[in-house]
């Protein structure tokens, strides 16, 4: 059974900045940190797991005509922390309008809901973001140092930027692939 999530891409205009802030930092990391591509930037909205296409596809389906444009900035880069110590290197972002949040909620309560969708587990609160590095191994303490370094000598790539999202992207990683992709897009409405 393949793998989803419903989420956001983000706009080309801003790739090429978070790769120059990628570029800074990417020799600092341990080997099994890795660095993602700007093809893999994006937003998410509600991780779901394993589930039938179909399931997944239904769920975003009854939601993309229920919300306008989700409008985020750019806040600053931060480190996630695990048990052992960082894990992923992201771009935190603010919710302008606190739309992306009430679509995460709505999403979850529609996915709890629906018998095919198993949400089963400890869920994170809704933190949107964009991961641009993220350990495959161990956690790699040069992730602070690299979130440090960028905040300090790149702030105009990772702070006050706006940008909209009119389209929901059901993201789909298929059995014993490597990586999501955008299955389906849906106009936000």
């Amino acid at each position: 059974m393949n793998k989803y999530f419903v989420g956001f891409e983000l706009p080309e205009e801003h790739r090429l900045g978070l790769v120059k802030c990628q570029d800074l930092v990417r020799e600092t990391f341990h080997p099994g940190t890795r660095v993602l591509p700007p093809d893999e930037f994006h937003v998410t909205s509600l991780f779901l797991g394993k589930c039938p296409r179909q399931a997944a596809e239904d769920l975003c389906n009854s939601l993309a005509w229920g919300f306008g444009s989700i409008y985020f900035r750019f806040n600053s880069t931060a480190t996630f922390e695990g048990a052992k110590g960082p894990h992923a290197l992201v771009l935190k972002l603010h919710d302008l309008y606190g739309n992306a949040e009430m679509m995460h909620r709505v999403l979850r309560h529609a996915a709890i809901a629906h018998p095919e969708i198993k949400m089963d587990g400890k869920r994170w609160p809704y933190n949107p973001h964009i991961t641009l590095a993220k350990c495959e191994g161990p956690p790699d303490d040069a992730l602070l140092v690299g979130s440090e370094r960028i905040n300090t000598l790149m702030p105009h790539h990772v702070q006050r930027h706006e940008f909209h999202c009119d389209h929901l992207t059901l993201f789909e990683k298929v059995d014993g692939g490597k990586a999501y992709e955008p299955y389906r897009m849906l106009q936000l409405r």
